[in-house]
């Protein structure tokens, strides 16, 4: 016959909240795979602090590195079709996921349990979704419309941020405490891109050796992003400017989901189907860490130590009523796509974002959706002192422009413009010039003129003054009976002058039949001209 004992764990379960476990020296209390027992040594903790949480398809599993076992736990979500990304927030310990079957967007506890819709209608195919924990906005990347879009953590004043150039969205990762949003298109130009949280200051980090950039995670100490691209089967990495880049392996397959926990780079293949990890640093040590699971999409790494720093949204949402975006410099109000009918969207900031602050007028409501720049002072450093907030990126320059222009558009543009009109300057200099040089190097022979007085044949120019007088020399006048004769006349013409004398009958009756000479046609054969005259005056006209 068995003695009788006593059960040590058989009083209130030994006080321990999960498992008693009897021991020769006591108890033990033990806790269900990957939960910690807290410092009490009697309690365990609600859920893993610090876990792998990855989508299969219909089903949520959980790797928790709490502890050594590493188990997998297949999480109690209900309706879960075609979970493809997935996302949390620390703060209400929730995580944010699509279902892309579904075409939803989905909360849940960490858990597994309370389940909750969060975007379910106008949405396509949301293969990204981010959390800014800051700000209290949710962002995702839907494929269908191609575009970028942002909301409430509940799903409240939607808005799209993005809309143009975007061909295949897929990954997209927020560095709140920077103000800044980083995705990944893999369309026929593939392409890693940046932009303010407002979806401002839009630019384009990596273009070049691109194949199907998948997943993309962000290293929020060192300020460097690392994306995984499927077609050239390859991990890579660069700085927030897209300068440094580094590839660190590759020889992986097909990668599609990747995250980040301390100095390692997790990330998920469907070919091998399998989780594998590598240095984040070095590219070494790479293994698998779980092998055998089917239909692997995104995974990322739970952890408080994961998601910290301010921005200008911290407190009260910046003062704005619907939609506080933050910037790499200050923030803005935003106002959501449909006009809200229950609450009007306020034009600036109020109620304690600085002391001079105050409700907004009806004058200030917002009148459409556009979004709205805020000029005020950081709302976490209220002194405009910067100094205190820098370090965490959450500066912000109040008095500075928050739309920048690009200064080299402007610079190329004047440039273009004052290279045209010198071109056009110069072309009608040089076609008058042209033309008066040709107007001087042309003789109209049909000008030919007399002068009696100088003894020389003037010939004028169209659209000229200019006269150009060859003189005769003695033996071309002798050639000439009329250039002779007309000679001898204007000598006792000159004679007549200096010796006047009475005229007689027969003078006058002289002069009359004179007169009545010149006036007849003048029947005089003209010798021909010798060819050294057109010559010399050819010359002449050529050397002046």
């Amino acid at each position: 016959m068995q003695a009788k004992g006593t059960n040590k764990c058989g009083s209130n379960n030994g006080d321990c909240s999960h498992l008693c476990l009897p021991t020769p020296t006591g108890i033990s209390c033990s806790c269900p795979n990957g939960i910690k027992l807290k410092p009490d040594q009697r309690n365990c903790a609600d859920t893993a602090e610090n876990f792998l949480i990855y989508t299969s398809r219909d089903k949520m599993r959980r790797i928790s590195l709490d502890t050594n076992e590493q188990v997998d736990v297949v999480l109690p979500v209900a309706d879960v079709l075609n979970a493809i990304a997935i996302d949390f927030d620390s703060v209400d310990e929730k995580i944010y996921y699509t279902d892309v079957h579904q075409d939803v967007i989905r909360s849940m506890d960490y858990n597994g349990l309370n389940t909750g819709d969060i975007i379910t209608h106008n949405l396509t195919t949301a293969d990204g979704v981010s959390v800014d924990w800051i700000a209290r906005n949710l962002y995702w990347t839907d494929t269908g419309r191609n575009t970028l879009e942002v909301s409430r953590l509940d799903g409240t004043y939607r808005k799209v941020i993005i809309s143009t150039n975007l061909d295949e969205p897929r990954a997209i990762a927020v560095c709140p405490f920077k103000g800044l949003l980083f995705w990944t298109d893999w369309g026929m130009r593939p392409k890693i891109e940046r932009a303010n949280l407002d979806g401002s200051s839009r630019r384009t980090l990596i273009s070049s050796e691109l194949g199907w950039p998948n997943g993309l995670t962000i290293d929020y100490h060192t300020l460097r992003i690392y994306w995984a691209d499927a077609k050239l089967n390859r991990i890579d990495t660069s700085d927030f400017d897209g300068r440094l880049r580094t590839t660190l392996t590759n020889e992986v397959v097909h990668p599609f989901g990747i995250t980040m926990y301390g100095d390692w780079l997790y990330w998920t293949d469907w070919q091998t189907e399998s989780i594998e990890l590598v240095h984040k640093s070095t590219g070494k040590g790479r293994r698998s860490f779980k092998e055998n699971i089917a239909y692997l999409m995104d995974i990322k790494m739970i952890s408080k130590s994961r998601q910290y720093g301010s921005n200008a949204c911290a407190i009260n949402n910046g003062g704005c009523s619907h939609l506080c975006l933050a910037r790499d410099t200050g923030y803005v109000c935003a106002c959501p796509d449909h006009v809200d009918t229950e609450k009007p969207c306020y034009r600036t900031p109020y109620e304690g974002v600085n002391s001079q602050s105050t409700k907004p007028t009806p004058n200030d409501i917002h009148p459409s959706t556009a979004v709205i720049e805020v000029t005020l002072l950081d709302p976490v450093n209220r002194d405009g002192n910067d100094e205190n907030n820098c370090s965490s990126g959450s500066c912000s320059s109040a008095n500075s422009s928050l739309l920048k222009p690009n200064m080299f558009i402007i610079a190329a543009g004047l440039i273009t413009f004052l290279v045209i009109i010198v071109v056009i300057v110069g072309l009608i200099v040089w076609r008058r010039k042209r033309k008066e040089y040709l107007s001087q190097t042309s003789l109209v022979t049909s000008n030919l003129r007399y002068d009696p007085d100088t003894d020389e044949l003037s010939y004028l120019r169209h659209n000229s003054r200019r006269i150009y007088r060859p003189r005769f020399t003695n033996e071309e006048s002798e050639t000439y009976i009329w250039l002779a004769q007309e000679r001898l006349n204007n000598a006792e013409a000159q004679v007549r002058v200096v010796s006047p004398r009475i005229e007689t009958k027969a003078d006058t009756n002289l002069r009359k039949q004179s007169n009545i000479d010149e006036k007849k046609p003048l029947n005089v054969d003209i010798p021909p001209v010798k060819s050294s005259y057109f010559e010399q005056s050819k010359r002449r006209e050529t050397d002046f």
